[in-house]
């Protein structure tokens, strides 16, 4: 079965394009994993993109999650909603002082809670 796939690219070339929502829940933690964890990862990539089509990664084994996570310049953060993920960001870390937002969103039952919108 084919399906169609739009991606989408956000740009911001200024820090004061960034707004914090004003309404964000006070149960709401971001945690950076500092250990590169291919099971984490790979959890997290197929609860959040399993209802938009992610597919790219499914195939990997976990040496090919370790290398990915590896190097320094990959970051991932962890939302915890009351101690749950309920979702994540990898950034990754450009020439420039440029970060790359490679993956990120939310678990299906988070969508919809005000963790992590903009104003």
């Amino acid at each position: 079965m084919r399906t169609e796939v739009t991606t989408y690219y956000l740009e911001m070339l200024e820090p004061a394009w960034l707004h914090a929502s004003s309404s964000q829940p006070d149960n709401i933690e971001l945690k950076q994993a500092t250990i590169p964890c291919p099971e984490l990862n790979r959890f997290l990539y197929t609860a959040v993109g399993g209802d938009w089509f992610w597919t790219d990664r499914l195939p990997w084994i976990y040496d090919q999650w370790l290398t990915y996570l590896s190097p320094p310049e990959l970051e991932t953060w962890v939302a915890l909603f009351s101690g749950t993920p309920a979702g994540y960001v990898e950034l990754e870390s450009r020439p420039h002082a440029q970060v790359e937002i490679v993956y990120f969103g939310l678990l299906p039952q988070f969508i919809g809670q005000s963790i992590g919108g903009i104003s």
